[in-house]
């Protein structure tokens, strides 16, 4: 998506003042990553009456409230402009925003008529496509180069060919899953980590006691209860995969971004995370739109119209720019 040229923002500001003049978001896709958040927000933008941010992911609401709306707000073309070219709409998506209760809060007390947007992908396809991206391609890369570390502290050839690495030194799709789902059991049992940390934002407690009246499953911080974060070493950057390690000492488990490969089955527990959404009072007529990245694929413009419907645009013949192809 590129910034229509002419288009004006405004200065960025660090301030959390400064918000006159500058317009609000009127949607934000709020993930889940590898789910086709790219394609979406560049199908949206597409239409003549929406303008774009001036980058698709800015993620404040979870990395840089520090910052202030003075700065947010400066991503989104200015009042003046927004106005002057006929647009009706403008937006971000951070595939980052989905599993944080404190960011669902934060949005919605900020924004509150802002729609928001959920793509969910089959768990699997959405888990398999993060391992590929996240890790088995920049390790085949270290891999060739010889810079990846190991946990047995050997050196690794460079230069061989994919077949070896991959017999030899990646660790495979289904380990990591097996790891990660012995995580997941022991912190969604009943009583369990998710559900106690879940009391913690007391902002919901009339959602829990809903939930509760009706007999359905308590609330639960997957993300945030689940897994440990601390980066160990560059060898074996989570300390859930010290087993891993010990057990394939001369499989890598070096990468860049190991959160999102320790998180790839809690991340496409969708339902989990929504239900957030809905304990900051969404459950009304501006509650979370849900699109189906398959539906994208086998659908697009009839899902297209339904999105559109839901964001309040005219009709668009989406044909042209669901043929220059998808992103990610």
């Amino acid at each position: 998506v590129t910034v229509p040229a002419g288009a004006r923002y405004p200065a960025r500001s660090s301030s959390s003042g400064g918000i006159r003049g500058k317009c609000r978001p009127g949607f934000i896709i709020l993930g889940a990553g590898k789910c086709g958040t790219s394609s979406l927000y560049h199908y949206i933008m597409g239409h003549p009456r929406a303008l774009p941010a001036t980058e698709k992911q800015i993620h404040y609401f979870k990395y840089y409230l520090q910052k202030g709306l003075g700065w947010y707000y400066s991503h989104f073309p200015t009042a003046e402009f927004f106005l002057s070219s006929g647009a009706l709409i403008t937006g971000e998506a951070s595939p980052g925003y989905l599993p944080y209760p404190d960011v669902a809060k934060h949005i919605r007390t900020t924004l509150p008529h802002t729609k928001l947007i959920l793509v969910a992908r089959e768990p699997i396809d959405r888990a398999w496509s993060s391992y590929k991206y996240s890790y088995l391609t920049p390790a085949l890369k270290s891999l060739r180069a010889g810079t990846s570390t190991l946990p047995s502290g050997n050196r690794v050839p460079a230069g061989q060919s994919e077949e070896y690495y991959l017999a030899h030194h990646i660790t495979p799709f289904e380990d990591f899953i097996r790891i990660e789902l012995d995580t997941l059991a022991r912190c969604l049992r009943p009583g369990g980590a998710a559900e106690t940390r879940a009391k913690q934002y007391t902002w919901a407690n009339a959602e829990r006691e809903r939930r509760a009246a009706a007999g359905l499953p308590p609330l639960a911080d997957v993300i945030d209860a689940c897994y440990d974060n601390q980066r160990l070493t560059r060898a074996v950057p989570r300390p859930q995969w010290k087993a891993l390690a010990a057990a394939h000492p001369n499989r890598t488990l070096d990468m860049r971004n190991p959160l999102v490969i320790s998180e790839m089955v809690g991340r496409g527990l969708y339902a989990l995370q929504a239900e957030w959404y809905y304990a900051t009072g969404s459950r009304a007529e501006n509650g979370v739109l849900c699109v189906c990245t398959e539906d994208m694929g086998a659908r697009p413009e009839e899902t297209l119209d339904s999105v559109t419907a839901a964001l309040g645009l005219p009709p668009f013949d989406y044909a042209a720019v669901v043929g220059v192809g998808k992103y990610n």
